[in-house]
């Protein structure tokens, strides 16, 4: 499993709100995946599990604002993504990736 964000001493994963991840970008053959996520301005954790078949994500809110906006954040995959699907866990949606040139 790969951990990226910081988490607060006083919060554990579980407790924090999850983040609903709109769309993911990404360059063929290429290990970073940009995620297009329902909060800015926001401290996250991301946390990412990948298999052979699919990438789960769960992006958690740690600090947010009441704004309503859109922000990135960007993951390092251990392998390119190559046919695996990507997950959102915070709505077990498939997540859709656009690949970009």
């Amino acid at each position: 499993m790969l951990l990226i964000g910081a988490l607060v001493a006083s919060c554990s994963a579980d407790s924090l709100p999850s983040v609903d991840v709109v769309r993911g970008y990404m360059v063929p053959n290429e290990q970073e995946l940009t995620l297009e996520v329902g909060a800015c301005m926001a401290e996250l954790v991301v946390i990412v599990e990948e298999s052979p078949d699919e990438i789960t994500v769960l992006i958690q809110e740690v600090e947010g604002t009441d704004m309503d906006c859109t922000g990135a954040e960007v993951v390092e995959l251990a392998e390119p993504l190559g046919d695996r699907r990507v997950i959102d866990r915070h709505d077990d949606l498939e997540i859709e990736v656009l690949l970009e040139e």
